[in-house]
This record gives C-alpha cells, sequence and structure tokens, in this order.
C-alpha cells in the first residue's frame, strides 16, 4: 500500500474515532476548555494535520475526546468543544500542502495532563528514523 494511501486511512480513522467518541460541545457535559499552541517537527512549524486528544481512561480521565487542526505550525482547539483536564493521549498526523507528498512523519503518540483551565501547550514531534 502507498505511503499516501496509509497516510490517508489513518487520519480517516482517527477522525472516525473522534465521531464515536463524541466531541459535541454537551451543555450539560463537563466543563471544556480551551487548548491552543503550536506543533513542530525537526524544529520547523508542521504546516498542516491533526491533533487528536483522546482521554486517557487508564489514568481516569472519563472526558470527551477532542481533535483540533493544525495549520501553520499553530492549532487551536474549537469553541465549546475543547478539552477537559487530565491525562490524555495525543495523535499528532501531518499532512502534506501538495498532493501526491509524503506526510513529514508517521503518526505520533503521546501522553499528556493537561489542566482544569484555558491553556498552551506546544508540541515538538521527534525526528523519526
Amino acid at each position: 500500500m502507498g505511503e499516501v494511501m496509509r497516510h490517508d486511512i489513518t487520519a480517516f480513522l482517527i477522525m472516525l474515532t473522534v465521531a464515536a467518541v463524541g466531541c459535541g460541545g454537551n451543555p450539560d457535559g463537563p466543563q471544556r476548555y480551551s487548548l491552543s499552541g503550536s506543533v513542530t517537527y525537526n524544529g520547523q512549524p508542521v504546516p498542516a494535520g491533526n491533533i487528536l486528544l483522546s482521554p486517557n481512561r487508564e489514568k481516569g480521565n472519563s472526558g470527551p475526546a477532542t481533535v483540533a487542526s493544525i495549520n501553520d505550525g499553530k492549532y487551536e482547539t474549537f469553541p465549546g468543544k475543547g478539552m477537559v483536564g487530565g491525562h490524555f493521549v495525543v495523535t499528532i498526523t501531518a499532512e502534506p500542502k501538495q498532493e501526491m507528498t509524503l506526510p513529514l512523519f508517521d503518526t505520533y503518540t503521546m501522553e499528556v495532563e493537561l489542566p482544569n483551565e484555558d491553556s498552551s501547550f506546544d508540541f515538538d514531534v521527534p525526528a523519526q528514523e
């Protein structure tokens, strides 16, 4: 399977996961906070991509998932659809700016703990071999 097609499938599965878990802003749900920041790879801004914040249930976070788009190295959660505080598994995907080019890196996953307040968090994706 080609690299571009594999990347498209990965991005589709991430979006499907968000839809299944639910990222809507339910007014009766938990308090949500905005999250913004930068995303770099090899010290350079990631031109485009997505960040999926999945609650880390093993560490007690039962809140909803959320997603943010990366544009020119910056991201911000949607108003009313941000994150709840706590432990998250973060999945970062980069999308090429031009059609038919390979992504900058394979899907990157890490764990973070975020506060119960509006905040900023910068992600630096390490170089991959």
